[in-house]
């Protein structure tokens, strides 16, 4: 009921306006953000040089939401805010997006005033802009009725850019040319991926069995054998009657845990790293990853990170490991690849499939 892309029953749009604000998640995977207007004007959230003309802005970034306040006298093509999430000539594709969002409302001074309208572009690394895209296409932009900031969330899918495959966009262009004048308030621009919870349940329904190689296999005995010889007893001894022997079994299973890599993002202020800028890998797993007494560590050639969590939805097949830059930087071209649990003598493993950096799309 609250996304704006879903049609409102008529029972209650005949009695009153809805005025509706979502964001799924603010989880770094699926939602990234071009400017959530937190810096000083004319700096967006991803520390790069926003760019502006014809009109007056001024960032409010002690309310609830950060916003940026925005005023034009004269509606005209040249009277725009660009919000930049690169530097020019640069970009990040956004292929695996499926909508820009964003959340706007009048301010108190348009109350009397005729609706509002404004159109929105996407900007490509080569400042190539997009089909221009009327705002009023998805919202009636009026009021606000009383004394209270009311925003209204705008979700744009990606398609209706007309973007060429693989285009890499560099910012987000507010184009103030459909009404001759207008004060706004404007929030949390960001691109987003479809409902965690529905983009989940995707993908567990396509996820094929993830089936090891022979290198693989011997790997997985490698290791089992390196565990039991731990023990103080051989594969090939006759199990002692001991707890030991449960504890052998357990091993056994290795063979049988298989996850995947399926996304990676990069994140500005992470979280996970203490506001500092890194990324995120994410994990999948055949079934679930469970909670357990050693923390879950992603080993990639010897590089191991320990720093996840679930994703929001509470999904527990799904593990997000973050990584600042520079363990990033470390991270070879190619190599092999598990989940464990333990960073060192792993009491369970998920095996992987060979690791390709390049496949990541960072």
């Amino acid at each position: 009921m609250f996304d704006p892309r879903s049609q409102l029953p008529s029972s209650l749009t005949s009695i009153t306006r809805i005025d509706r604000d979502h964001i799924y998640t603010f989880d770094a995977f699926y939602s990234s953000v071009v400017d959530d207007f937190d810096q000083p004007a004319g700096m967006s959230s991803a520390r790069k040089a926003n760019q502006a003309s014809g009109i007056e802005i001024e960032h409010s970034r002690f309310s609830k939401p950060n916003h940026a306040a925005i005023k034009w006298t004269t509606g005209s093509s040249a009277r725009f805010l660009q919000v930049n999430w690169t530097d020019p000539g640069q970009g990040r594709n956004i292929s695996g997006f499926t909508s820009l969002d964003f959340r706007v409302g009048r301010m108190q001074s348009q109350i009397q005033e005729a609706d509002t309208d404004f159109s929105i572009a996407l900007v490509d690394q080569n400042s190539n802009q997009s089909v221009a895209i009327p705002v009023s296409r998805f919202i009636k932009l009026n009021g606000p009725a009383n004394q209270e900031d009311l925003y209204q969330t705008v979700r744009i899918a990606i398609q209706e850019f007309a973007l060429a495959p693989q285009t890499k966009i560099q910012g987000v262009r507010f184009i103030f040319d459909r009404s001759q004048k207008g004060e706004i308030n404007l929030a949390n621009v960001r691109f987003t991926r479809n409902d965690p919870t529905v983009f989940l349940s995707s993908i567990n329904e396509q996820l094929t069995p993830l089936e090891p190689t022979e290198q693989e296999t011997e790997a997985i005995d490698d290791i089992f054998q390196a565990n039991v010889v731990n023990t103080g007893w051989t594969i090939n001894d006759p199990a002692p009657k001991t707890p030991v022997k449960p504890a052998a079994k357990a091993e056994k299973k290795l063979k049988s845990q298989k996850a995947k890599i399926w996304k990676a993002n990069f994140v500005r202020n992470s979280p996970s790293l203490n506001g500092e800028d890194g990324f995120e890998i994410a994990v999948q797993a055949e079934k679930i990853f469970p909670v357990e007494a050693e923390l879950p560590t992603l080993n990639i050639a010897g590089n191991k990170i320990s720093v996840s969590r679930y994703p929001s939805n509470g999904k527990t097949n799904v593990l997000i490991f973050s990584l600042n830059a520079s363990e990033f930087a470390q991270l070879p071209a190619e190599g092999s690849a598990q989940v464990q649990y333990g960073r060192t003598n792993p009491v369970k493993i998920w095996q992987m499939p060979k690791f390709e950096k390049s496949r990541l799309g960072l």
